[in-house]
Order: structure tokens, then C-alpha cells, then sequence
């Protein structure tokens, strides 16, 4: 099954609701991770982490919206491919942050080191799979979301920049 056919939810109103560590090892989710790493493959050489919302879908949040917004301001944005760091499906691509494939409820607090070390695992499989696909690797995240990417970029060797501040996401104007 190709993952433009994979949908994590059969209906709109199929919601699953969990911990972190139920919804992970639930057979759709694992299906989807299997899926991105096996039959995604990105198309624009710059990547760029964002942290996933805590409201789905992910591209409803209030930061996935403004570093859009910065993107289609720029010429850099067509070049330019957003991935969400999630707790639950590890990557989340972009194109595929839609509604059916992040209808999920958590519930608890942040995550535990078990937890970030699962999803540092997961990124850095995703990282290692698209080391010749990116020029460039970047992270707009703080907290555990940024402990989790650099983690990631040490199991794979593969380095991804830190972005901290909405000021420094103007330094992307000088790639284009």
C-alpha cells in the first residue's frame, strides 16, 4: 500500500485517544511510520522540523501557520519541506499532516526520556533515509522537541541546524 493510500482512520470521526505510549504501539500508527519510511520520499531540498500541536490537524496549529506564512513569503518556501516532530508518529511529512492522519487525542504530560528516545530513534531513521535528499536540515523547536531532534542527529550522523527564535528564520532569505 502506498502511503498516499494509507489513512490512519477509516472515518472522519474515528478518533484515537491515549497515552503517548498507547497510541505508538497502536497497529495503524505503526502501519503509518512503516509506510513513510518505506515509501516517502521528499522532494525539496531543505528541510525544516516544526514541533506537532497539540489540536489536529497539525497544519490548523498557530506555528505551523506562521512559518508557512514566512515560507510563501519567501522565495526560499517552494524549496523548503516542513516535517512535524510528534511524540506519537515520530515524522509527520507535511503533505501528509492532514486531518485523518493526526485525528488523535493525547492524554498525560510530556513526554519521558523512553518516549524521546523512541521518537529521537524514529527521526533518525528518517533522517538516515533522506541523508542525499536534503541539502540542508533545520529545527524550529525548543524543550524536549529540540532534545529529541539532536539526539536523532547523533544516532544517524546526520546534522540538522538549530532555529530558536521567529527572528532567526529570517537568516533563510540569505539561502535563496
Amino acid at each position: 500500500m502506498s502511503l498516499s493510500q494509507t489513512s490512519l482512520f477509516p472515518r472522519e470521526d474515528d478518533v484515537l485517544e491515549g497515552s503517548i505510549r498507547e497510541l505508538a504501539s497502536h497497529p495503524r500508527v505503526q502501519g503509518f511510520i512503516e509506510d513513510v519510511m518505506n515509501d516517502y520520499m521528499p522532494d525539496k531540498p531543505y528541510l525544516l522540523f516544526i514541533p506537532e500541536a497539540i489540536h489536529k490537524p497539525l497544519t490548523k496549529s498557530r506555528l505551523y501557520k506562521k512559518v508557512n506564512g514566512f515560507l510563501r513569503n519567501n522565495a526560499f518556501g517552494a524549496k523548503c519541506h516542513v516535517v512535524f516532530i510528534s511524540n506519537v508518529l515520530g515524522v509527520c511529512p507535511e503533505d501528509y499532516a492532514i486531518k485523518e492522519v493526526s485525528n488523535f487525542k493525547l492524554f498525560g504530560g510530556s513526554p519521558d526520556r523512553t518516549v524521546m528516545e523512541r521518537t529521537s530513534r524514529i527521526i533518525a531513521r528518517y533522517l538516515e533515509k533522506t541523508k542525499n535528499n536534503y541539502e540542508k536540515r533545520m529545527v524550529y523547536a525548543r524543550g524536549s522537541y529540540l532534545e529529541t531532534v539532536k539526539m536523532a542527529a547523533e544516532i544517524s550522523d546526520v546534522s540538522v541546524d538549530e532555529i530558536l527564535t521567529p527572528s532567526d528564520l529570517m537568516w533563510l532569505k540569505k539561502l535563496v
